[in-house]
């Protein structure tokens, strides 16, 4: 793996991290805020990379939903 994916791959992780803190201190019961949004969005683009990157290598689906990425 190249170093600029490497940067790359550690910079999502921790802009990850740093949004699920502030959605930890900021979160209310009586609806979805802006903190926890932006948390859940940045966090299906995270997950989706690493499946496309697991599409990517040919290591395959995701067995305990019962799919495939072949």
């Amino acid at each position: 793996m190249g170093r600029i994916v490497t940067e790359s791959v550690i910079l999502s992780f921790l802009i990850l991290f740093i949004l699920f803190t502030i959605n930890i201190e900021f979160n209310r019961t009586e609806s979805i805020n802006i903190p926890e949004t932006l948390f859940m969005i940045f966090g299906l683009g995270f997950s989706l990379e690493k499946i496309a990157a697991m599409q990517e290598h040919s290591i395959g689906g995701l067995p305990f939903f019962g799919l495939s990425l072949d």
